[in-house]
């Protein structure tokens, strides 16, 4: 699906490319999303990405932390 971050008007597209669940960003870099743990994983570059929603509606944002930032929020865009 898309993710946009309002706040640094980007939106990310998660997708599987083969065997692995990937993040491309800003539509040329693509990176693996690696588990780490449920609903968390390691994003290639060193940052994490974790999802969070509830159970009527599925993942609603995905979470991004890396060395400098933490909990930068991409809300779900739906089609």
């Amino acid at each position: 699906g898309h993710y946009r971050s309002a706040e640094l008007g980007m939106t990310y597209a998660v997708a599987m490319a083969h065997d692995t669940l990937t993040v491309m960003i800003r539509g040329d870099v693509m990176r693996p999303l690696i588990p780490v743990y449920r609903d968390a994983f390691e994003a290639g570059g060193g940052g994490t990405v974790w999802v969070t929603g509830d159970a009527r509606r599925g993942v609603t944002a995905m979470h991004v932390g890396a060395a400098r930032v933490w909990d930068i929020v991409f809300a779900r865009r739906l089609p």
